[in-house]
């Protein structure tokens, strides 16, 4: 270990190099740090935890006969910085949400200095809209973190930007632009002649924000008059990325990508943040001509859709969690992000 060598040098009576001093000090700061794993996503909170070199925090989860959850924190977390990973989605969302607010309330009544949720998935983001007789779901779930002792909210990619104005709170909403960008230069052969596809024009601006990161055009799928689907776009002798935030059910994707292929295009790939692939989707995914890959991160777990399908690839979002957690723990910038790849990314 780096640190155990800084230290033998201190003990000599030696200097640390500054390439030493500076992991030593970085270190240091993560000492008031505590990062507990809620059960949703056990394989991404290992990779952080791995990648800030501290151990995960100990805790006994379980349910009494009548399906209440216990959470029992089995250690101190007095004066310190207590991030709490949970995603959204299948195939649990309700007992996941349950268990962050009874986490995030343990943590506070045990006198930790901040709780700061860290929610790959925002759960219940794609209910944020009222609709006659109902309620907007997104905003009773904001209340109710803050009620549990959550202090900030750490997500990635919301459905959509209102979320934020939800919570009564700090909100840093991390972009997957740059890591899916990074994908596309490794992978996509002559990846500055693609397209980048919005299958509707609600994600006409996230489209556009990835088409300009990597330069290059894009174009958008509409409903003319007559409720047909219409591309308007050049994608003849082109690959294409047809972007979104998020896949549940595969009828819009499929429809787009046969759109595109049907204009001309040679290569159709579905590039989304947030799998959640409910049902028969991955079925219909796989079974799709017009579908050549679907390109997805590990902020829902996926470790059974790849077992069933072939065109999936999962991008690992781990790196950037990791560092927005130490950036967040030492006040600094989160919207670095955005803009930057973390180092072992690059």
């Amino acid at each position: 270990m780096e640190d155990s060598s800084a230290q033998a040098e201190l003990a000599a009576g030696g200097q640390l190099s500054p390439g030493k001093l500076e992991n030593r000090q970085r270190w240091e700061k993560l000492r008031s740090i505590k990062v507990f794993g809620g059960s949703s996503h056990p394989e991404l909170v290992e990779k952080v935890v791995a990648r800030l070199s501290i151990a995960e925090g100990q805790l006994r989860r379980n349910k009494f006969a009548n399906q209440e959850t216990q959470v029992e924190l089995h250690e101190s977390v007095r004066d310190e910085d207590v991030f709490i990973f949970q995603t959204g989605g299948l195939p649990a969302v309700n007992d996941h949400l349950m268990e962050l607010l009874i986490l995030s309330n343990a943590c506070k009544v045990a006198a930790a200095t901040r709780v700061v949720a860290v929610l790959p998935f925002m759960p219940y983001s794609k209910r944020c809209k009222k609709k006659t007789r109902t309620t907007v779901p997104a905003k009773l779930v904001a209340n109710m973190m803050k009620t549990a002792g959550i202090t900030q909210i750490i997500t990635c990619d919301l459905h959509a930007e209102q979320i934020e104005g939800f919570f009564d709170l700090p909100v840093d909403n991390v972009d997957s632009t740059p890591l899916i960008r990074k994908y596309v230069h490794e992978n996509v052969p002559d990846y500055r002649d693609c397209v980048v596809v919005s299958k509707n024009a609600g994600g006409v601006k996230r489209a556009t924000a990835l088409a300009d990161s990597l330069a290059v055009n894009f174009a958008v799928i509409h409903k003319d008059p007559g409720k047909q689907l219409a591309l308007v776009g050049d994608v003849a002798g082109r690959r294409v990325l047809i972007v979104d935030d998020l896949i549940d059910s595969s009828k819009p994707y499929i429809q787009a990508a046969q759109l595109c292929k049907q204009m001309g295009a040679v290569d159709a790939a579905v590039v989304v943040t947030h799998a959640l692939m409910s049902g028969p989707t991955v079925a219909e995914l796989e079974a799709a001509g017009a579908i050549d890959r679907i390109v997805c991160t590990n902020t829902i777990p996926q470790t059974k859709h790849l077992s069933l399908c072939t065109k999936l690839h999962v991008l690992d979002t781990s790196p950037i969690f990791a560092e927005a957690v130490r950036r967040v723990h030492n006040s600094e910038s989160v919207s670095f992000l955005s803009r930057h790849v973390p180092a072992s990314m690059e």
